[in-house]
């Protein structure tokens, strides 16, 4: 690489306008105002510190300040995203998930060190934190909802080299959730998952993911769950208050996915007949597996 030196840049009030047309999908999308401050950038082996802060029209804010050399690609620093519109990234789930765009608002905040100078990219993310607010996502079809006022991730961490997520703790606070099946026994949320193709020849067993993935504190806190199911003569219908529900969570390639300590609490839980007296009622019950 040829040597480079710029001793400053300083961007103020600049815009970036943004055309996508990914999956025969339009989008326009536009940040601003663009703040951006470099100063030393050099492919010499030096650091520079530099600064950058961004704001997307729709909402959201996003800031970045920390230190970058180029030869060899090395940098790190502190990232944050603030009050990023879940329907403005929309466009990019759908094909993937064709529900209605969500209400919500992302935050997430972390600390990171990227180096290239190895013979493969090493990427690792400490202190990472995350907030989702005040989600709410309907199912493309039927009575089925999720509204969730409050998700908080903590105490996050990542090591690309180890194929290694640590979380902390992760709270989901206040949700409701609701489902139903029709008459011809079709879930209302798998209608968004795109149509399956069938093989030409039976697939090979796919190797398991090198991934491991480990969540110390896993909370479901003050829930309220709703089950409709059509397939009977008459509608049943099931409904229960979710005080909590916890564990500790782990996926990993020889275990696959565990749930220990887990916990679970019912109230209030009711089932019946559309229409009719509950011939099931519940006051409270708590289960736990150690």
């Amino acid at each position: 690489m040829p040597r480079l030196k710029l001793d400053a840049i300083d961007l103020r009030n600049g815009q970036i306008r943004i055309s996508d047309h990914l999956a025969g999908h339009h989008g326009n999308f536009r940040l601003m105002p663009i703040n951006l401050s470099l100063n030393n950038l050099s492919t010499l082996e030096e650091n520079g510190r530099y600064t950058l802060h961004a704001e997307m029209e729709g909402g959201g804010r996003f800031d970045w300040q920390g230190s970058m050399r180029l030869q060899p690609l090395q940098s790190s620093g502190e990232a944050s995203m603030q009050g990023l519109p879940l329907a403005s990234a929309w466009d990019y789930v759908r094909p993937h998930f064709a529900a209605a765009k969500p209400d919500g608002e992302l935050s997430v905040n972390a600390r990171y060190q990227f180096d290239m100078s190895g013979a493969s990219p090493d990427l690792t993310i400490s202190s990472l934190s995350a907030s989702l607010k005040g989600l709410k996502l309907r199912a493309p079809a039927g009575d089925g909802m999720l509204d969730l006022p409050e998700l908080r991730v903590d105490g996050g961490a990542l090591d690309l080299s180890r194929s290694l997520l640590t979380v902390a703790k992760v709270e989901l606070n206040h949700g409701k959730l609701a489902a139903s099946r029709d008459a011809a026994g079709q879930l209302d949320w798998l209608r968004a998952l795109p149509p399956t193709k069938p093989e030409a020849k039976p697939a090979q067993p796919a190797k398991p993911s090198p991934w491991i993935v480990k969540i110390d504190n896993l909370r479901f806190n003050d829930w309220h769950a709703a089950w409709r199911d059509q397939t009977f003569v008459r509608p049943m219908q099931l409904e229960t208050a979710v005080p909590l529900l916890q564990g500790k969570l782990s996926i990993d390639p020889d275990h696959g996915l565990k749930l220990d300590e887990a916990g679970l609490t019912l109230a209030d839980l009711k089932l019946a007949a559309a229409g009719g007296m509950p011939w099931l009622t519940l006051d409270k019950a708590e289960l736990a597996r150690r």
